[in-house]
């Protein structure tokens, strides 16, 4: 099974308010992405949240 790691950006007062980033191979690379983001979007954690979520990557043979 393969996964890829979603960053999400979501806001603090409407939670129906949200925005993929980028999606990561792995953990380690999307926790660096994660700190980068939040750091260049909302370093005061105000309005903006970013976090990753694990996901399954499935693909068909062709």
């Amino acid at each position: 099974m393969m996964y890829m790691y979603v960053l999400v950006k979501l806001n603090y007062v409407d939670e129906s308010v949200h925005e993929i980033q980028c999606v990561c191979p792995n953990e380690k690379i999307a926790k660096a992405r994660e700190e980068a983001l939040q750091k260049e979007i909302d370093p005061e954690y105000n309005e903006w949240h970013i976090e990753y979520y694990k996901t399954e990557v499935y693909a068909e043979e062709v």
